[in-house]
């Protein structure tokens, strides 16, 4: 079983958690992005240095 949380304040509210959550996280922890806070991972993703996948996951961009 597995369980998912958020919190908020009065003035920030994050997304309702869904199933794709789950599955994106899972899919983080397998490429071994969950070892990233998320603001290293929101400035690697706009670096280029990360991508989405075509399910919304985070992946490693192909090497050239």
């Amino acid at each position: 079983m597995d369980f998912f949380g958020t919190c908020h304040s009065d003035t920030a509210k994050p997304a309702i958690l869904q199933a794709r959550h789950l599955s994106w996280y899972r899919t983080n922890m397998v490429r071994g992005l969950t070892f990233y806070p998320p603001d290293i991972l929101s400035v690697m993703l706009k670096d280029g240095k990360l991508q989405m996948d075509e399910k919304g996951a985070l992946t490693l961009p192909p090497e050239v």
